[in-house]
């Protein structure tokens, strides 16, 4: 598990400038260690709304340094605004304040007594003062900060750790639950002798599409988030393979012609590559012709690609994570280019090509695999630069333009680890094939008199 950097934040005059770069060099040693990481409001670009972006960082930090002084007195907003908000998060007990007493000063606040917070010394006499050799005074603070970040460090590994726990649990009892509930529903299509399509049941639930503002390698056509209620269907197990796609495409033409071995990395169990969308809704269309002979008079079932929110919603699973695995991807987990990394991880192979379906043996809580991978995934949908508009009922979102730019989703073997994460959007002419484009189909039934 990797261990999350504690946040600090300086509360400060400009004037203490120097007072404040000093004691960040005292810290820098927990800094390079990845073990804390501190902010500068210097560091706003041109243009930002500089007092949001402070108290974000404020409201979201571990521990609070207020470098009192007279400076930080006579300030309205160090002394009214960032204080004031400083010892709400103490008394909430959602973060640790330590003033540090620079020089001598009128310290009169009714809300901030000295006894009651976790402060450096106990009482309002200049720590840094002509009484303490002043490198001495730099080498005692850092310390007590030292001692308050291992602590907090300690305290959030005990919590990651125990939420862990919960997290594994709770996913193996959905697990178990959800394989229970669809072993009824799940089925097999019989395209030949000895091809099959497996295909899963995905219980409809309203869920949250997009990713949210903080999401690492964010893309900005992935917002706004919004609710989206997705109603029940099936959605293959596996990517097409090219033995299904050989068989279907043998089938009588109904539109436009389609070549049986399209794909560069050859293997039954690979998926086929180099399809267009157009190509795909030919796949969809055969097959459906094919099977209306097989079905019930009552039931009928229709295979298509699936809409942008049934394809994110069926590869998050319940999850609101960047991957339906976690926060982190690897390739011992999927197929990329293990020559880029997503956060933290290392850095692994890159196989360069295309892999079986399921080889990895992961599959999210539906039961699905290679959601993130291997290849992009066409969805029914036209291309939208962001969800302004977009439908809230699970449906694809179409123009009336024929030609318009198509959505793929899911990453790819050749394709950096950021592009595989479950809100990730990527566009494509309906008529352009690729080596690592693919495709996934859905299936839903209706009643037919």
């Amino acid at each position: 598990m990797s261990e999350e950097a504690i946040k600090i934040f300086y509360s400060y005059s400009r004037r203490d400038l120097d007072m404040r770069n000093t004691l960040e060099d005292h810290l820098s040693t927990l800094r390079h260690a990845g073990k804390i990481s501190t902010w500068h409001d210097l560091e706003l670009e041109a243009g930002t709304e500089w007092e949001p972006a402070i108290l974000n960082k404020l409201d979201t930090a571990d521990i609070i340094l207020l470098l009192v002084s007279s400076n930080f007195i006579a300030s309205k907003y160090c002394y009214g605004t960032e204080l004031k908000r400083a010892i709400a998060r103490h008394h909430e007990g959602t973060a640790r304040v330590i003033p540090i007493i620079l020089s001598s000063c009128d310290w009169n606040h009714p809300d901030v007594p000295f006894s009651k917070l976790n402060v450096l010394p106990t009482h309002a006499e200049p720590i840094i003062s002509r009484t303490l050799d002043k490198e001495e005074a730099f080498t005692i603070v850092a310390r007590k900060i030292r001692e308050t970040v291992e602590q907090l460090r300690t305290q959030k590994q005990d919590g990651q750790s125990k939420q862990q726990q919960a997290v594994e649990a709770a996913k193996l009892e959905q697990q178990l639950v959800g394989q229970q509930q669809q072993k009824d529903q799940d089925f097999q299509e019989d395209l030949s002798s000895d091809v099959t399509l497996d295909m899963v049941a995905i219980a409809g639930k309203q869920f949250l599409m997009g990713s949210p503002a903080k999401e690492v390698d964010r893309d900005k056509d992935e917002g706004p988030q919004h609710r989206v209620e997705v109603p029940s269907f099936w959605m293959g197990k596996y990517a097409i393979t090219q033995s299904q796609w050989f068989v279907v495409a043998k089938l009588p033409k109904i539109n436009r012609d389609l070549n049986p071995d399209p794909s560069q990395f050859k293997g039954d169990h690979h998926p086929v590559e180099q399809v267009s969308w157009y190509d795909a809704i030919e796949f969809c269309d055969r097959l459906n012709r094919f099977l209306e002979s097989r079905l019930s008079r009552k039931t009928k079932k229709t295979y298509r690609l699936p809409s942008e929110a049934e394809w994110e919603y069926a590869c998050r699973a319940g999850t609101t994570t960047p991957f339906h695995f976690g926060e982190i991807i690897t390739p011992n987990l999927a197929n990329y280019s293990g020559n880029y990394t997503y956060g933290s991880e290392p850095k692994g192979e890159y196989r360069e090509q295309t892999t079986p379906v399921g080889s990895f043996g992961v599959a999210n809580a539906f039961g699905l695999y290679d959601m993130h991978g291997n290849v992009w995934e066409w969805c029914a949908d036209h291309w939208h630069e962001n969800y302004t508009g977009a439908p809230i009922d699970g449906s694809a979102w179409l123009t009336e333009n024929q030609n318009a730019t198509r959505l793929l989703r899911g990453g790819s073997w050749c394709f950096t680890p950021r592009h595989c994460r479950s809100a990730n959007r990527e566009l494509f002419t309906p008529d352009a094939r690729d080596i690592f484009v693919g495709v996934r189909v859905v299936c839903v039934s209706s009643w037919t008199a």
